[in-house]
C-alpha cells in the first residue's frame, strides 16, 4: 500500500519489518531516501495537498488517533513535528 506525494517524488507506505507497522516515507527520485514517520506504530497514510504534511491513523494510550507529520523532504528527509489531530473510530 503506497501513496504517492502531490509532486510525485516520494511515496508514503506502511511496513512491519520491524515488527509492527509503520509509516514510512521513501525518496522516487535520486537516491533511495527513506524516513521512518510514526513512532508507536501507524497505518492509512494520505498527504495534504501541498505534500508538506503527512497523515495516519496510529494507536494512543487512549485508542486510535488521526496523527498529522510535518516534513522536509530533500536530500536529508526529516520529520519537522508531529501531532495527535482527534479520535477516530476503529
Amino acid at each position: 500500500y503506497g501513496v504517492p506525494s502531490p509532486d510525485g517524488r516520494w511515496y508514503a507506505f506502511v511496513s512491519d519489518h520491524g515488527g509492527r507497522p509503520e509509516v514510512f516515507v521513501r525518496s522516487l527520485v535520486g537516491d533511495d531516501a527513506e524516513l521512518q514517520v510514526s513512532l508507536d506504530g501507524g497505518s492509512e497514510p494520505m498527504w495534504s495537498a501541498d505534500g508538506r504534511e503527512l497523515f495516519f491513523r496510529g494507536e494512543t494510550p487512549s485508542g486510535a488517533r488521526l496523527l498529522a507529520a510535518r516534513l522536509a523532504l530533500g536530500a536529508d528527509p526529516r520529520v519537522l513535528s508531529r501531532a495527535e489531530l482527534f479520535d477516530v473510530q476503529t
